[in-house]
C-alpha cells in the first residue's frame, strides 16, 4: 500500500456517507431522535435522582462507545440487564398527560417521539428479563391510560402518521407484556387506584358527610391546619389541584370546607371562588366577580381588604373563562382594586362586585388553564364514582330505616283507632245531652263555634298548592342546579335545563291538592311559602323517583 509524504491516509467509515445523505430539516430531526432512543437500553432520564446516584442505570462500557450508534455491539442484547427501579413518578407522570393531552386535542406534540422511545426502551427491558418497571409505577403514573388513548382509534397522532401503525403494535406488544407478568392486578389497576383514593390518594384524610343538609358539609376534613400567608405562598404553588374544597382544607390553604374567605395574621389568606360569575374587561385587563344572595353570601367582610393581596381558589361552578373544568385549583395571588355591593328590591337578593388583579412576578396563568390534566381527570372520575356509591349507601340507609318504621307500624294496628274517633268525632251521638233537641239545638251552636274557632284561632291548613320541581336522578346533578339557583337564575330557567320531568313547563305541576303527591314531597311542599320564580324559595327532598328542588307559587 502506498505512502504518502509519510503519513497513512484515514479510511472513511461507510456509515458516515449513509448518515450524511442529504434529508429535510424535519426527517433529520426525526432520523436522530430514533437513533438517539435505539442506542438507549434504558430511560436513566426518567430515573430519580436517588436512583441515578446509587447507580441502577447500566454504564456503557467502552466497547460500546467505541461502535457506531447505528450498529450496536452483539454484547449489548446477549448481557441481561440486572433489575432497575427508581423511577421518577412525576417526571413520567407529565410525560404521558403531555402526550394525552395531545391526543385528546389532535395536536402535534414535540414529545412524542421521547415517549415512543421511552415505552420501546421498557419494552425491551420485559423482553430480556431485566423488567425494571414495577407495577406501583405503571399504576401512579398512569402509563396503562397513556397506552389505551394510543390504541384508542379515536385519537391519531398527527405528527407522524407514517409511523404511527407500529407505535401502535409497539405499544400493544408491551400491553402483552405486562398481563403476562401481572395478570390479574393489570386488569384491575383501576379498582387498585379507587382502593387508594380515600388511603393515601386524593382523597386521604377527609370524610364524607353526604346526609348534611348543607351541601358545603358533604365532605369535611379530619384535621385541617391553615397555612400562614408566608407558608402557604411558599408551600403551595400556582396549578396545585384539589378535588373538593375538604381537600384544600386539610392541606391548610383555607380554613373551611365552605365558600368564604380565609382569615390570615395580616387580613384575608385566601378566598374561594366556587360559585357567581367572572367577566374580563379587556380594555383595562381587570377581572370583575359578581355574587349575589343573602347578605351572608356576598363577603361584606372584604370591604376593609380593598387593596390586600390573598390566594385565589377557583371551582368549575364558576362561570368564569378561567374556571377548571373539574375540581378545584389554585391560581395565584391576586389584588383586590375595588369593592362594591347593592341591594335589588325586585328579586330580593343582595349583590356583590369585586374587582380584581393578578400580582405579577408569579407563574403565569396561562400555563394552568390546562389543569386539571388527564391523570388528574382521570382521579377526578374515580371521585365521582365513589361520590356515588357513598351516596347510594346513605339512601339505602334511609330506605331501610323508613322501611323498617312502616313495618312496625303495621304490626300495631290499634294505634290507628283515635285518629279513626277524631275522625268520626261528627257522628258521635254519645256528645247529645237530651236527644233531638239537644242534638238539634247544640249542632247550631257547634256551627257557630267552629267558625269563631277558624275565624279567630288556627287556621285552616292549605288543601292545593300550585307546585313546580326540578327533578334530577343523580346527586351531582341536582347541585348543579342547586348551585344555578343560588346564583339568582330563576327557577323555571333552570328547572328547562336540569329536570328530567316537566322541563318544558318549566318545571310546573301545576294545582295539586293533598294526597295526590308523593307522601316525603307532599310533606315538604305544602309546608312551603309562596314564592315567585324570579326570587324562589325552594326546598329540597329525595323521594323514589330521584331528587327534587321544589317551590310553590300559590295556595288555596
Amino acid at each position: 500500500m502506498p505512502v504518502m509524504d509519510g503519513r497513512s491516509v484515514a479510511i472513511p467509515n461507510r456509515n458516515s456517507y449513509s448518515q450524511q445523505s442529504p434529508q429535510t430539516p424535519l426527517a433529520a430531526r426525526l432520523d436522530r431522535e430514533r437513533r438517539r432512543w435505539s442506542s438507549i437500553n434504558d430511560q436513566a432520564d426518567f430515573m430519580s435522582s436517588k436512583g441515578k446516584e446509587k447507580g441502577k442505570a447500566p454504564a456503557t462500557s467502552s466497547e460500546q462507545k467505541s461502535q457506531p450508534q447505528s450498529q450496536p455491539g452483539p454484547s449489548t442484547y446477549r448481557k441481561p440487564i440486572p433489575p432497575r427501579t427508581g423511577y421518577d413518578a412525576d417526571v413520567l407522570r407529565e410525560m404521558c398527560d403531555t402526550v394525552r393531552t395531545s391526543l385528546h386535542e389532535g395536536r402535534p406534540e414535540p414529545r412524542w417521539e421521547e415517549a415512543m422511545g421511552f415505552l420501546k426502551a421498557v419494552l425491551r427491558d420485559e423482553g430480556d428479563g431485566s423488567r425494571a418497571i414495577e407495577f406501583e409505577t405503571i399504576r401512579n403514573t398512569h402509563l396503562d391510560k397513556l397506552i389505551s388513548d394510543i390504541m384508542d382509534p379515536r385519537y391519531r397522532h398527527p405528527r407522524v402518521p407514517t409511523r404511527f401503525a407500529a407505535d401502535i403494535q409497539l405499544v400493544e406488544r408491551l400491553e402483552r407484556k405486562w398481563i403476562e407478568r401481572f395478570r390479574g392486578p393489570y386488569f384491575h389497576i383501576e379498582e387498585h387506584r379507587y382502593r387508594e383514593l380515600p388511603k393515601n390518594g386524593r382523597l386521604r384524610d377527609v370524610t364524607p358527610n353526604l346526609d348534611a343538609e348543607n351541601p358545603e358539609d358533604h365532605w369535611q376534613a379530619n384535621n385541617g391546619e391553615t397555612l400562614s400567608e408566608m407558608e402557604g405562598n411558599l408551600e403551595i404553588e400556582p396549578g396545585h389541584w384539589w378535588l373538593n374544597l375538604a381537600c384544600a382544607h386539610r392541606d391548610g390553604i383555607v380554613d373551611s370546607n365552605r365558600e368564604k374567605p380565609t382569615k390570615g395574621k395580616y387580613g384575608v389568606a385566601a378566598l374561594p371562588l366556587l360559585t357567581g360569575q367572572e367577566n374580563i374587561d379587556y380594555d383595562d385587563g381587570a377581572i370583575r366577580y359578581v355574587r349575589q344572595g343573602r347578605i351572608a353570601d356576598i363577603h361584606v367582610s372584604l370591604i376593609s381588604q380593598v387593596g390586600a393581596t390573598f390566594r385565589i381558589l377557583r371551582g368549575y361552578h364558576l362561570r368564569s373563562p378561567f374556571a377548571p373544568k373539574a375540581g378545584i385549583r389554585y391560581d395565584g395571588l391576586y389584588t383586590i382594586r375595588r369593592y362594591s355591593q347593592w341591594f335589588n328590591e325586585v328579586s330580593d337578593r343582595h349583590h356583590m362586585m369585586l374587582t380584581l388583579e393578578r400580582v405579577s412576578d408569579q407563574r403565569p396563568i396561562e400555563d394552568i388553564l390546562n389543569i386539571p390534566r388527564p391523570s388528574e381527570m382521570d382521579d377526578w372520575n374515580l371521585y365521582q364514582k365513589y361520590e356515588s356509591e357513598a351516596q347510594e349507601n346513605v339512601d339505602r340507609e334511609e330506605y331501610q330505616r323508613s322501611n323498617d318504621f312502616r313495618n312496625s307500624l303495621a304490626l300495631l294496628p290499634l294505634t290507628r283507632q283515635p285518629l279513626l274517633v277524631d275522625k268520626m268525632g261528627k257522628n258521635d251521638k254519645k256528645g247529645a245531652d237530651k236527644g233531638g233537641k239537644a242534638k238539634g239545638g247544640d249542632k247550631g251552636k257547634d256551627a257557630k263555634d267552629a267558625k269563631d274557632s277558624g275565624s279567630g284561632g288556627k287556621a285552616k291548613g292549605a288543601q292545593s298548592i300550585n307546585v313546580r320541581h326540578i327533578l334530577c336522578e343523580k346527586h351531582a346533578k341536582k347541585e348543579e342546579a342547586l348551585a344555578k339557583l343560588n346564583d339568582g337564575v330563576k327557577f323555571d330557567e333552570v328547572a328547562r335545563e336540569f329536570s328530567e320531568d316537566k322541563a318544558r313547563q318549566g318545571g310546573s305541576l301545576g294545582w295539586k291538592i293533598k294526597g295526590s303527591l308523593d307522601p316525603k314531597f307532599e310533606e315538604v311542599a305544602f309546608a312551603l311559602e309562596p314564592s315567585t320564580t324570579n326570587s324562589p324559595k325552594f326546598v329540597e327532598v329525595k323521594t323514589g323517583f330521584g331528587y327534587h328542588i321544589i317551590m310553590v307559587e300559590g295556595r288555596k
